[in-house]
């Protein structure tokens, strides 16, 4: 992080992925930032259930995934339920929805599953480049 500090992403990943919005989950450190963001592969089901709760409009998954309004509403579930688990600047600020689910065949994740850091970064580059050119 810009201020020296150092973070277990997989320890972030793992306490984030207990929540039930949450499928899958990349989070992102900028050595140039102060603060995290993540990319969620959002849980359909129950981020339906939240934009329904928040009064945001019955839309298309995608649509939801690209709505701001419900990007905001999923940081802030995050931050929320990683409250006493994580320190504050282990907590991601900043999240972006991504709407098709990451799979080995789609070159995001290993055969074991696990996150190919350097293929999500460059697959979401540009949703990372918003998300810390965007006010906090």
């Amino acid at each position: 992080m810009a201020h020296g500090e150092y973070i277990s992403l997989g320890k972030v990943e793992t306490t984030l992925l207990t929540n039930p919005l949450v499928d899958n989950i990349c989070v992102y450190g900028s050595g140039h930032q102060d603060y995290l963001i993540a990319l969620v592969v959002p849980n359909q089901k129950n981020l339906q259930a939240l934009a329904d709760n928040n009064n945001v409009s019955a839309k298309s998954f995608e649509d939801l995934c690209n709505d701001r309004k419900v990007a905001d509403l999923v940081a802030k579930e995050l931050q929320n339920s990683a409250n006493g688990k994580l320190q504050r600047v282990e907590i991601p600020q900043k999240v972006a929805l991504c709407h098709e689910p990451w799979t080995p065949a789609s070159g995001l994740l290993t055969e074991a599953l696990k996150l190919k850091r350097k293929n999500i970064e460059k697959a979401f580059e540009k949703e990372i480049k918003q998300l810390y050119s965007s006010k906090k």
